[in-house]
């Protein structure tokens, strides 16, 4: 089955040897590097989306909150 993977510091070295990895095995490969998680939003959804996949794992319902840009 093929898996989906998001990988913090995928510029460095052992992201980039992870991303191959995963890549290999035909599995979807997502990365973060250093210079986006400086940008703060990026940092912020991040941290949420863990908090968001901890309570799941939980077994708690995460409401999904959407943005109206509009």
């Amino acid at each position: 089955m093929r898996q989906k993977a998001l990988i913090t510091g995928v510029a460095g070295q052992d992201g980039s040897y992870l991303a191959a990895f995963l890549l290999k095995k035909n599995d979807e490969v997502h990365g973060i590097k250093l210079e986006d998680l400086c940008a703060g939003t990026v940092n912020r959804d991040l941290q949420m989306a863990r908090r968001h996949a901890l309570l799941k794992a939980h077994g708690h319902e995460v409401p999904v909150a959407r943005e109206n840009n509009g």
